[in-house]
C-alpha cells in the first residue's frame, strides 16, 4: 500500500490532495470509451477501504470542469484519453492475470449502490519509483 500526497500551488491558493493505492488483480473487466466496470481484488486494501478486499468500480468519464480553461485555474481531472489508457492497462492486467496497483486520488472512491461498490469519474496511469499504477478520480483535484 502506498500513500500519495500531491501539492498544487495555484495563484494565490494552495491545495492539498492525497491518495492511496495497493496491488491486486482485476477481474470482470468490461466497457469502452470512458465507461468501464471492473472488480479489483486487493492483496491488502488501501487503509480507507480495509473492509473491502474486493471492490467493484464503475467508471463514467466526466469532462474537466467548465472553468478549467481559465489561465489561473488548472484541473488535474483525467481526460477521456487518459481514462481509456488506464482502462487498457487494467484490461491487459486482467487478460494476463498479472497484478496491477489501483487506488484513488482526492476524496477517495465514493460509494455506489452496494457495499464495496464504488464510482469513478476518470482514471489515470501514474508512475513512481515502484513502477506504474492506476488512480481513480472523482472530484476535481
Amino acid at each position: 500500500m502506498k500513500r500519495l500526497i500531491l501539492l498544487t500551488v495555484a495563484c494565490p491558493s494552495v491545495a492539498l490532495a492525497g491518495g492511496d493505492y495497493s496491488a491486486g488483480t482485476v477481474s470482470n473487466f468490461s466497457g469502452e470509451r470512458g465507461n468501464y466496470t471492473f472488480v479489483i481484488t486487493w492483496d491488502q486494501p488501501p487503509a480507507r477501504y480495509e473492509q473491502c478486499r474486493q471492490a467493484k468500480v464503475e467508471v463514467r468519464q466526466e469532462r474537466s470542469p467548465w472553468y478549467s480553461w481559465l489561465p489561473f485555474v488548472h484541473s488535474d481531472h483525467p481526460t477521456l484519453e487518459q481514462t481509456d489508457q488506464a482502462a487498457s492497462l487494467l484490461a491487459a492486467a486482467q487478460r494476463s492475470s498479472k497484478k496491477v496497483s489501483f487506488g484513488y486520488m482526492g476524496n477517495g472512491l465514493p460509494p455506489a449502490d452496494g457495499q464495496c461498490q464504488f464510482k469513478s469519474k476518470g482514471l489515470r496511469v501514474e508512475h513512481d519509483s515502484g513502477g506504474q499504477f492506476v488512480l481513480s478520480y472523482h472530484d476535481p483535484v
